[in-house]
């Protein structure tokens, strides 16, 4: 199989849709839909991949925007899929970038599309919802939907042209106090303030987090504190997002929480609960040759690459998967260097003539890479052993 010829192929393959893709990323940005609402980009999506001789699967793991394509053309050999997100922010739209990563997954699965009878296995699009809010991956996980998948890819938009992000775990905990409501002014003596605890709780974890290494977070709001000023109030509740770069120092970090919140209990008198408003957030596990196979393929195609591991202090629910399947979640650089995402400059980035050029050459790069693994049983096993000997530990290339 000669992989160069089909690598060439892809590329004269993708620089004719690129029409094509980009008006998919550009609609999907012009219309931005939160988690779990992704209704039209679903559609548009699906009706490109039926158009190209895809079987879709829609509605799976119960998720209404959750959907599985398959290439019809099947034989031995590995099983590759590309995902999807597309699932915006509110006010600020796609200050992520979720439409050029729709973009990206989908120009790369229509371009191996039109090769698909000279390789091996077999290939999917997953389209996966509500990332930013709600971990549709996770919902899929817990649902089997990755079952039978062997190697995930998928390109996230940035501003350099990397591999994978170490990212955190994130817990995210709800605090509830209960205590006695009372009039604040006429029996003040016989209320127990709920939202002084929740305070106490914040000063006790501002305490704390002044004493965390660098790349652990502790980060809350306020989301009950009572009805009216003059009355005590019985009821008040929190929230924090805590991270931390691995399950061992994250398990310490939520117990030291909790002991704020107790601590508070003790000084108010109330009776505190503690359950979550979210789902639990793994931390990124890296493939070392995985990595490798995307940064050489990136430059093939004439961009500079950043080949040193980098820790990103969020979270995502993509390295759930990677927990469970290798993954590549690569980088390429949509918007200038000092652009961040979840802000407004990222917005336009995610739409701009630089964003849509990153976004044809990151689809070109997952496909090339997607051919490596369907073309070389060498490197198939060395992601696969890579993933199996890092199992319930770090995965990273250091390793």
């Amino acid at each position: 199989m000669n992989s160069a010829r089909l690598k060439s192929q892809i590329c004269a393959f993708l620089d004719e849709m690129s029409d094509l893709i980009i008006g998919l990323s550009q609609e999907i940005h012009g219309n931005p839909e939160l988690s779990f609402q992704e209704y039209n980009a679903v559609k548009s999506i699906c009706e490109r991949m039926k158009n190209a001789g895809f079987g879709i699967e829609q509605n799976i793991a119960g998720l209404k925007t959750a959907f599985r394509a398959i290439h019809t053309t099947q034989s031995t050999g590995p099983t590759i899929a590309f995902l999807a997100e597309y699932d915006a922010l509110p006010q600020l739209g796609h200050a992520c970038g979720h439409n050029i990563i729709t973009g990206i997954a989908v120009g790369a699965a229509l371009g191996m599309a039109k090769l698909k009878d000279q390789l091996p296995g077999k290939l999917q699009l997953i389209g996966c919802p509500a990332e930013e809010s709600g971990g549709g991956k996770i919902k899929m996980l817990e649902k089997g939907v990755f079952e039978g998948v062997d190697i995930a890819l998928m390109v996230h938009p940035g501003n350099e042209n990397a591999g994978t992000y170490k990212t955190l775990t994130l817990v995210p905990l709800e605090i509830t106090f209960s205590g006695k409501s009372s009039h604040a002014s006429v029996a003040p003596e016989q209320g127990v303030n709920a939202l002084s605890a929740v305070i106490q709780t914040f000063n006790s974890v501002n305490a704390l987090r002044e004493h965390l290494p660098s790349y652990a977070s502790v980060h809350g709001i306020i989301t009950k504190g009572g009805e009216r000023a003059n009355m005590v109030p019985d009821l008040a509740q929190c929230r924090y997002s805590i991270r931390a770069p691995d399950g061992k120092f994250r398990d310490e970090l939520v117990k030291k929480v909790k002991n704020c919140a107790r601590g508070a209990v003790l000084a108010t008198g109330c009776k505190v609960r503690f359950g979550y408003f979210d789902l639990n957030y793994e931390p990124m596990r890296i493939n070392a040759p995985l990595e490798k196979a995307f940064l050489d393929n990136l430059e093939c195609l004439c961009l500079k690459v950043e080949r040193k591991p980098r820790q990103e202090m969020g979270s995502t629910d993509a390295a759930n998967v990677s927990q469970v399947v290798p993954l590549l979640h690569g980088r390429i650089a949509t918007a200038p260097a000092e652009t961040k995402a979840h802000t407004e400059e990222f917005t336009k980035a995610a739409s701009s003539a630089q964003g849509m050029r990153a976004m044809i050459n990151a689809a070109k790069a997952l496909a090339m890479t997607a051919i490596d693994v369907f073309s070389s049983e060498n490197l198939f096993n060395q992601i696969k052993n890579h993933f199996l000997k890092g199992k319930g530990g770090d995965s990273s290339p250091e390793a």
